[in-house]
C-alpha cells in the first residue's frame, strides 16, 4: 500500500493553513492573553532552528534538579 497525500493545501512555499483554534492560540500568544508553557515554573523556551533555546540559568536548575532527585 503506497503513502499518498490526503489533500493539496495549494500552497507551493510549503506553508499550510492552521485549523481555526491554533489561529485563535497563537493570536492570544502574541496579544499577551495566554502564558506560553513553562510560565509558572519560571523557565523559559524560546524556539529556534535547533529546537529551543534556554537560558544558561534554567539549565544550570535543571541539571541541579536532576541530581538532587535522579528519576533513573
Amino acid at each position: 500500500m503506497h503513502n499518498t497525500p490526503e489533500k493539496s493545501t495549494g500552497h507551493t512555499d510549503g506553508s499550510a493553513v492552521l485549523p481555526a483554534h491554533a489561529q485563535q492560540r497563537m493570536q492570544a500568544l502574541r496579544d499577551g492573553n495566554l502564558r506560553p508553557p513553562l510560565y509558572y515554573t519560571q523557565q523559559e523556551q524560546t524556539p529556534c532552528a535547533n529546537g529551543v533555546w534556554e537560558s544558561p540559568h534554567t539549565v544550570a536548575s535543571k541539571l541541579e534538579s536532576k541530581e538532587e532527585f535522579p528519576q533513573g
